[in-house]
């Protein structure tokens, strides 16, 4: 605490004013209370009231200030500091409940209650019940295309060997003829290069499998071709195989057959294709085309 006490004017001395024997080191309060108690601190010691500052009271020095207006000289008798009470002032959080009232702000809360995790799971079901046929449509008709590629390379390759046989009548090929010349053993058939009859291929490039008698299924049977022939695969990985059912009108019937998602080859070998529809083909996936 600080005595601050005003000269005399002309004299350079002090007033004759002694300095309270009781000194005040701090004084805890906020606004006219502090005000209060500082008052009644220089009453009870019978000092003036500009003569007892507490730490932090502004109007201390204000009345300092009013005394000394006439022009007199300010000493400072202590300049020693003193120690102050911290008061609080940090903000408040609060919040005003639904009456009205201001209280403290609610905690936050975290993660979720049983029955908010049993709605999101329910939705979560929901929604991958919608999109599980959805999705498996989307798979089934991309395997269709791919398989149908398949099946239209091997229709090509077909034409191609058919326009090359000069053997009366001509044959419909299996696949491995496709692949490797069959004229083992069968002069008639071979490449003639004077006429430029016979087989010239290979007319696929490439084998993606093998064609075993009896498997997957029962009805990959001999008519197709024999164990350990050179295959084309569909995109079940499958064997794809080419039906000759006859002559009609002239032209030769001939398909080139998948057995689809079951892995079973529904269509009979006989069937002409005219003939097919939605109770004999089962979910095979064919082309079929003449030649003439």
């Amino acid at each position: 605490m600080k005595h601050l006490i005003p000269k005399a004017r002309g004299t350079g001395q002090p007033h004759p004013v002694s300095p309270p024997h009781t000194e005040f080191s701090s004084v805890e309060g906020r606004g006219t209370h502090a005000n209060t108690d500082l008052n009644s601190a220089a009453s009870a010691t019978n000092a003036p009231d500009w003569m007892v500052c507490g730490v932090g009271a502004s109007f201390c020095l204000n009345d300092v200030l009013s005394k000394s207006s006439a022009g007199d000289e300010l000493v400072v008798l202590d300049e020693s500091p003193r120690p102050t009470t911290a008061l609080d002032h940090s903000p408040r959080h609060e919040t005003k409940t639904s009456s009205g009232i201001l209280g403290p702000e609610p905690r936050e809360r975290h993660g979720l209650t049983l029955l908010e995790l049993i709605v999101v799971l329910l939705i979560t079901v929901a929604l991958a019940g919608l999109m599980v046929p959805l999705v498996s449509d989307h798979i089934r008709d991309a395997s269709d295309d791919a398989t149908k590629a398949t099946l239209a390379a091997v229709r090509n390759a077909v034409t191609l060997f058919w326009q090359d046989d000069d053997r009366s009548p001509k044959q419909v090929p299996k696949i491995h003829a496709l692949f490797v010349d069959p004229t083992t053993g069968t002069a008639a058939f071979r490449f003639d290069p004077t006429y430029k009859l016979g087989w010239r291929g290979p007319y696929l490039r490439e084998a993606s499998g093998a064609y075993t008698i009896g498997s997957p299924h029962a009805s990959f049977s001999a008519t197709y071709g024999d164990t350990g022939d050179r295959a084309l695969l569909d995109a079940w990985g499958r064997p794809v195989v080419i039906q000759n059912p006859g002559v009609v009108n002239g032209l030769q019937d001939v398909r080139v057959v998948s057995a689809g998602p079951d892995g079973e080859i529904d269509i009979a070998p006989a069937t002409f294709s005219s003939a097919l529809n939605d109770s004999n083909d089962g979910d095979d996936v064919y082309v079929a085309f003449t030649l003439r």
